[in-house]
């Protein structure tokens, strides 16, 4: 990856993290919304997923075990594959329920929500393919 690449990357993201904040503020001044809190501790949804992470960390750099067996080593690899795997559902889980939280905010029906979630996944989906697609030297 090329640095420039990356600096557009990033400024591209902060203006739509900043055109995002702009919506959300102007829709609370026009429709008297006051979030307080309590409204923004539900969206306060990755400490779940950080404190995970932490744990996983201790436990990758605490094996001190003495057992050398093959069954052993792979036991463990196994063990730390699935609490990776763990941590990035409820890393994803977290987003879902932050959609959910801002459309019950809002008072849209609950579809809408799960529509914007399958939306924003398919996006990802696709930008992950056409970006190993274009990384490709024989396209």
């Amino acid at each position: 990856m090329r640095a420039t690449s990356f600096i557009f990357g990033i400024i591209l993201t902060s203006l739509v993290m900043t055109v995002m904040g702009g919506m959300i503020l102007d829709m609370g001044k026009n429709y008297d919304r006051n979030y307080d809190n309590t409204t923004l501790a539900s969206y306060d949804k990755l400490s779940v997923a950080d404190s995970q992470v932490k744990e996983l960390e201790e436990s990758i750099g605490g094996n001190t075990s003495q057992s050398t067996g093959v069954l052993d080593l792979v036991g463990f690899y196994i063990g730390q594959a699935v609490a990776s795997l763990k941590v990035t559902f409820t890393s994803l889980n977290a987003g879902v329920e932050m959609v959910g939280s801002a459309t019950e905010d809002i008072g849209l029906p609950e579809e809408f929500g799960s529509a914007f979630t399958s939306i924003i996944m398919v996006f990802i989906i696709l930008g992950v393919i056409i970006a190993s697609m274009l990384r490709t030297k024989n396209l």
